[in-house]
């Protein structure tokens, strides 16, 4: 279980499938004892961001849940957001999770789907700057099957244009990461062309020989 503040007086605890809302009511007349109200909820995603970054998600209509510019911005119908967390309850649409940059260092990202089984994805260690984008978009049938269920986009500088595309299974390394960047694919063509130039080199020098 898992707790979350969304007001100064309302806190939810989440289960596999209940949430439990802990109200607090002020009147003129005084202040009451917290008042505990559980619901169950067959769909809830919950997703958590380890910072450098602000953890933005977006549905299919352009609406955010998630921080902003340092703002918490909750658009999106029945979610929540509480600073690097956002849950989103009965999550019926296909949602894009990401990432902004606000240092330079690495993050980890976990997004959970909790509804007659728990699902999950993580990011390990992933490399970021003051500025660039990360999008994550999220197949939950295919993770279910253990197949690549993640397609991530990264756009190094925030122009709004993603230099780089790729797919990842459920659980996304660093490494991995590197390799489906642009810096990654760049770094193997440079071992390539250098590993061509030093074998071209040594077979002049055989051939000299």
């Amino acid at each position: 279980q898992r707790q979350m503040c969304i007001r100064d007086s309302v806190y939810v605890t989440v289960g596999e499938h209940q949430i439990k809302v802990d109200v607090l009511v002020m009147t003129p007349a005084g202040t009451s004892n917290y008042q505990g109200f559980t619901y169950n909820v067959d769909q809830i995603c919950l997703s958590d961001l380890m910072s450098p970054g602000e953890l933005r998600v977006y549905d299919s209509s352009g609406r955010v849940t998630g921080l902003v510019n340092g703002q918490v911005v909750e658009d999106i119908p029945h979610s929540i957001c509480d600073g690097d967390s956002v849950m989103l309850l009965y999550p019926a649409d296909v949602n894009r999770y990401v990432v902004v940059g606000t240092s330079s260092g690495t993050y980890g990202l976990k997004v959970n789907r909790l509804g007659g089984e728990v699902h999950g994805f993580t990011a390990l260690d992933v490399p970021t700057a003051a500025g660039a984008v990360h999008e994550y978009t999220i197949d939950w049938e295919r993770l279910g099957r253990g197949e690549k269920c993640a397609s991530i986009q990264v756009d190094r500088d925030g122009d709004g244009r993603f230099e780089s595309s790729f797919s990842s299974d459920a659980v996304l390394t660093a490494n991995e990461f590197a390799s489906g960047t642009s810096e990654g694919r760049l770094a193997f063509w440079v071992w390539i062309i250098v590993g061509g130039v030093v074998g071209v080199v040594a077979a002049a020098g055989l051939i000299l020989w």
